[in-house]
């Protein structure tokens, strides 16, 4: 998870130099994604190495990264528009 980390930091840093402000959101989506069976941090680091693989094709990196990290950030069981409220 370290490298999604890594990767989440350095595309932040393009946009903002508060460090702080960083770290309370990469630890947003590490708390949002922690427990879960599936829509979990190893889901996201399967994503990013598979992106990775076609990172020269891409033409707005961060924007999809941004979008990985946020897909599924919020999950509710009980509700049908998680992917909404995640967006």
């Amino acid at each position: 998870m370290h490298l999604l980390k890594k990767e989440f930091f350095h595309i932040s840093k393009k946009y903002t130099q508060d460090q702080s402000q960083i770290e309370d959101l990469w630890l947003e989506i590490k708390e949002a994604y922690f427990g879960r069976a599936y829509h979990n941090l190893s889901h996201l680091q399967t994503m990013y190495t598979l992106l990775l693989e076609v990172k020269e094709q891409i033409q707005n990196w961060d924007i999809l990264m941004y979008a990985m990290f946020y897909h599924d950030l919020v999950y509710d069981v009980l509700r049908d528009d998680n992917e909404k409220r995640s967006a």
